[in-house]
């Protein structure tokens, strides 16, 4: 009999170590993700800045002006280049943290 409830004891100690790594895989993932879309949206983000231009001397059909701040040009590519490589730098901050967390979730798993 005591040999039957030790066995029994291992399988449950097995069957719950399983489940907290199934349990702990999700995070990890879910942060990577996020991470990742992150990236995405920096990198599009900082694309738009860089091309996307129109002042309202410029333009002769609409008098709106797109990624115009101040009165001259320079001045506006100056800035837009300003906002760019910030978001840049962002979506590179997002993938180091996105392939942080797959590091992390593949280290627990073999644990």
């Amino acid at each position: 009999m005591e040999e039957k409830e030790i066995v029994q004891k291992s399988l449950e100690e097995r069957f719950d170590e399983q489940n907290q790594k199934k349990q702990s895989k999700a995070p990890y993932t879910l942060f990577s993700v996020i991470g990742f879309i992150g990236a995405i949206v920096s990198v599009g983000m900082g694309f738009y800045k860089m091309f996307v231009y129109e002042s309202e001397d410029d333009s002769y059909f609409s008098s709106e002006s797109v990624n115009a701040y101040v009165g001259g040009d320079a001045y506006n590519y100056i800035i837009n280049a300003s906002y760019a490589t910030g978001y840049f730098v962002l979506a590179l901050v997002c993938m180091v943290f996105a392939c942080t967390m797959l590091i992390l979730n593949n280290i627990n798993k073999h644990k």
